[in-house]
C-alpha cells in the first residue's frame, strides 16, 4: 500500500440532483467535515427538467465556505487533490470557450420520448442494446441530443461539446492554459451512459451517433476517472481559499462514485443504494448484458470494469408517501417520524393477509422500462388495517428490488452479499424484511450517505500517489453489523414473491391508458 501521511486530506464536490455536497476526507477514508448547498430545478413544461449550471458554481463556493468553518484551520495546505462527482445522463451544451448555451437538461427530463421509436426503426432496439448496454429510453443523452438537434438547431450547431454536470464544473475550475486544453472531457463512467458509447470497444460508437443524425465531433474526449486533468486555476483558488495548481482529477458519475464509495471494486462484488430511489449494481470484467434488456450497463471508475445496474424509481419516496397519507400527524401538516412509521409497520404480519403493493408511483425503470406503470394495492379488503397498508409498501419495494436482483444475477453471476449505502439502510425493521426477501446477507457501510463523495475522493487519491489503484483504495471502506435472512421470513416470502411477480403482467394493458 502507498505511504499515507496522517495529515493528508482529500476534497470532493458531489453535484446531486437537488444540491452540491462538499466533503473533506482523511486519506484513510474518515469524514472530517461535510456540508450541502441546495439549488433549484425548473420545470418549464410537462416532462422537462432543467438547471442553471451557474447555480452549481454558486453552491460550490457557498458550501466550501461553510465547510471551512468546521474544518481544521490548516485545511487548505493539507489537501492533496480535488475529486468530483455529479448527476449523470444530462446535457450541458457549451461553445468553444466553455460558455453554457442553454440551461442544462437533467436525466429526469423525458421531452425526447417521441424520438425513441424513430431511432429503434433506424438501428433496432436489440442491436442498440448489445452495442451500448442501454435500453432506448428518453432519460439518456442520446435521445436528448436528437431532440436538441431537431428542436433547437441553433443551439446544437453552436455547441462545441456536450458535457455532464461534473465535467462542466471541472472545466470552470481548472487552468485553461495547457495545450491542448483538457476541459472538454468526460470519464469512462459518464461516457457509458450517454447511450452512444460502444462499451466493448471503449469508444464512441460512430454507428449509433450517425444513425441518430448527430455529430461525433461534439462528443467529449474520454479519460480515466482518476486522471489529473488540470490544476485549480488562479481565479477559483483565490475565491475558494485553496492553493493554485491543486490537482483536479476527472472524477466520475454519481452512480460509479457511489459504487466505489461502497467499497465495491472487483468483479463479483455487489451493493444496493437505498434512498428515495434505489438500485442494485454488481461488477463484472466483461460487459454484463441482459438477454431480456431489463438492466443497463454502467462503466466503473476504472475503465474495463463494468456494472450490471438496475434502478427503481420509488423506494424511500414510497415510504414517505404512505407515511404522509396514512399517519394523522403527517396529514395535519406535521412530519411523522420513522419511529412512528415503523412502529405501525411492526403491528402487521408478514404477507399482510394477501395484500400486495406495486411501488410504481412514478412509472418504473428496471426491470420494466415502463413510464406508464402505476402504483396500486391489490387484494385490499374491509378487514385490512393501516399497519398492513404500511407494511405492504415495505414488502412491495423489497419485492421490486428482488426483481432487479434476479436480473443482475442473470447478467453478472451469483451474488452472495450486498453492501448497503443510502439512508434506507438505517431502518432496523426494513432490513430483516429486505434480507429475507432477497435471500442475501446485507452489509451496511459505515458512511451510508457520504459514499458518493468518498468514491470521488478515492479517485482523487490515486493519481497523486496515495493509493496504487481503486481496489486498494476500496479497502478503506468500513462496514457495520451484518443483516442475515430470517429463515421463517425467507420461507414465507419465497412463497409470496412469485404471486407478486404476476401482478404487473396482469395489469400492463390497463397501465397503457396512462400518459407518462
Amino acid at each position: 500500500m502507498a505511504l499515507i501521511l496522517p495529515d493528508d486530506l482529500l476534497l470532493s464536490f458531489d453535484l446531486g440532483t437537488t444540491g452540491l455536497k462538499t466533503s473533506l476526507f482523511s486519506a484513510a477514508g474518515d469524514v472530517v467535515a461535510s456540508t450541502t448547498r441546495p439549488y433549484p430545478t425548473s420545470y418549464p413544461r410537462p416532462g422537462w427538467a432543467e438547471q442553471n449550471p451557474e447555480d452549481w458554481l454558486s453552491a460550490l463556493a457557498g458550501a466550501l465556505d461553510e465547510l471551512q468553518a468546521h474544518a481544521p484551520a490548516d485545511m487548505a495546505s493539507r489537501i492533496r487533490s480535488l475529486g468530483l462527482s455529479g448527476h449523470m445522463m444530462g446535457v450541458v451544451a457549451v461553445d468553444a470557450q466553455g460558455r453554457v448555451l442553454r440551461p442544462a437538461i437533467l436525466h429526469s427530463d423525458v421531452r425526447s420520448a417521441a424520438y425513441a421509436d424513430d431511432f429503434a426503426q433506424r438501428l433496432g432496439a436489440d442491436y442498440y442494446y448489445d452495442l451500448t448496454g442501454q435500453p432506448l429510453d428518453p432519460h439518456y443523452p442520446l435521445l436528448k441530443l436528437m431532440w436538441l438537434a431537431a428542436e433547437e438547431p441553433h443551439i446544437y450547431s453552436r455547441a462545441h461539446v456536450f458535457l455532464q454536470s461534473k465535467d462542466w464544473l471541472r472545466a470552470r475550475l481548472i487552468d485553461p492554459a495547457p495545450d491542448p486544453p483538457r476541459w472538454a472531457t468526460t470519464d469512462f463512467s459518464d461516457a457509458s451512459l450517454y447511450g452512444a458509447y460502444d462499451l466493448a470497444r471503449r469508444e464512441w460508437s460512430r454507428e449509433v451517433i450517425e444513425a441518430a443524425g448527430l455529430d461525433a465531433g461534439k462528443m467529449p474526449e474520454v479519460v480515466g476517472s482518476a486522471e489529473v486533468v488540470g490544476g485549480l486555476c488562479d481565479e477559483w483558488a483565490a475565491r475558494l481559499g485553496l492553493p493554485a495548481g491543486l490537482p483536479v482529477v476527472a472524477g466520475g458519475g454519481d452512480g460509479s462514485c457511489a459504487t466505489a464509495g461502497a467499497g465495491v471494486a472487483h468483479a463479483g462484488a455487489a451493493y444496493a443504494y437505498l434512498g428515495g430511489t434505489a438500485w442494485i449494481g454488481a461488477l463484472s470484467d466483461a460487459v454484463p448484458l441482459d438477454d431480456r434488456r431489463r438492466l443497463f450497463v454502467l462503466g466503473h471508475l476504472e475503465p474495463g470494469i463494468y456494472a450490471a445496474f438496475g434502478t427503481m424509481q420509488t423506494a424511500g419516496s414510497a415510504f414517505e408517501w404512505v407515511a404522509r397519507e396514512l399517519l394523522p400527524e403527517a396529514a395535519a401538516g406535521g412530519r411523522a417520524s420513522w419511529e412512528q412509521v415503523e412502529a405501525l409497520m411492526a403491528q402487521a404480519e408478514s404477507g399482510c393477509r394477501g395484500l400486495f403493493f406495486l411501488p410504481y408511483l412514478m412509472g418504473e425503470r428496471s426491470p420494466l422500462w415502463d413510464p406508464r406503470a402505476r402504483g396500486c394495492w391489490v387484494g385490499l379488503t374491509l378487514s385490512h388495517t393501516r399497519a398492513e397498508l404500511v407494511r405492504s409498501v415495505y414488502e412491495g419495494v423489497s419485492f421490486a428490488l428482488r426483481s432487479i436482483l434476479d436480473a443482475v444475477e442473470d447478467a453478472a453471476g451469483p451474488v452472495t452479499e450486498l453492501r448497503l449505502i443510502g439512508g434506507g439502510a438505517k431502518s432496523r425493521l426494513w432490513m430483516p424484511v429486505l434480507a429475507s426477501v432477497l435471500g442475501k446477507e446485507l452489509l451496511p457501510c459505515r458512511y451510508l450517505e457520504e459514499a458518493t463523495g468518498l468514491g470521488a475522493a478515492m479517485a482523487a487519491a490515486i493519481d497523486v500517489g496515495l493509493y496504487a489503484s481503486l481496489a486498494e483504495a476500496a479497502q478503506l471502506v468500513e462496514t457495520t453489523s451484518l443483516w442475515e435472512p430470517d429463515a421463517h421470513l425467507a420461507a414465507r416470502y419465497a412463497k409470496i414473491y412469485p404471486r407478486w411477480c404476476e401482478l404487473y403482467p396482469a395489469l400492463r394493458r390497463f397501465f397503457t391508458g396512462f400518459e407518462p
